[in-house]
């Protein structure tokens, strides 16, 4: 079973890996509360799709597991799991114990 604190170690790695990609004012910030997508998120599309694969990457790594984060009927809406680093790390959580 992958528990939050795998989730979370995932995620910081993408981050790790992503930030360097990104400019100034994109660099992901570890904080649960971080906006990835919407009205105030600091991540164009082209960035989202990248650290959503490097996410994956990391998973893969770290469990051994491949799960598929990225549906395209997920992206837009309030409710998206690409909202913040909270939701990404609960639908991931999900993924990966179902």
């Amino acid at each position: 079973m992958v528990d939050q604190d795998l989730v979370w170690e995932v995620i910081v790695s993408a981050i790790g890996d992503v930030n360097p990609t990104l400019s100034a004012d994109a660099k992901i910030e570890p904080r649960s509360d971080f906006v990835l997508l919407g009205a105030n998120g600091s991540l164009d599309s082209l960035a989202l799709v990248n650290f959503i694969l490097s996410v994956e990457n990391s998973f893969s790594e770290k469990t051994g597991q491949t799960i598929t984060i990225l549906d395209e009927q997920h992206i837009a809406g309030e409710d998206s799991p690409y909202s913040t680093l909270h939701s990404l790390a609960a639908h991931i959580k999900v993924l990966a114990n179902s």
